[in-house]
């Protein structure tokens, strides 16, 4: 199924938006989600529930992006909170238990986008 010029155009105009920093994060955040979380569908009572599948794996990311990036937690959720504009990302929203906001994961258009200019290597 071919992306087509409009939809290529667009994602990458997104991207343009973004600083080297904010494309660093978001690569670092997708490889995270990759390696650590496995959202199975046939999972129904997590699939709609975007916290249940990362809520301590955030902190790990977090930690990690922290460390790396010589930022604070509230510095990396801002800058998230900034790259979601482009719909690469979004906060997990919801009424949880305890959860006051600031936890982010990677769209299935940023899936998409990556899919598209490493020719499926990542899917």
């Amino acid at each position: 199924n071919p992306m087509s010029t409009d939809e290529f155009d667009e994602y990458l105009f997104n991207l343009s938006m973004l600083s080297y920093r904010q494309i660093n994060l978001l690569i670092d955040l997708f490889v995270h989600e990759k390696n650590n979380i496995s959202e199975s569908i046939s999972d129904e009572s997590k699939k709609d529930n975007k916290l249940a599948s990362r809520s301590g794996k955030w902190g790990d990311f977090i930690d990690m992006a922290t460390s790396k990036y010589n930022l604070t937690k509230e510095e990396v959720v801002a800058i998230f909170s900034g790259i979601s504009k482009t719909g690469f990302c979004a906060e997990v929203v919801g009424t949880y238990l305890g959860y006051t906001g600031g936890v982010f994961y990677i769209t299935s258009s940023c899936e998409k986008f990556v899919k598209m200019i490493t020719g499926g290597l990542y899917e």
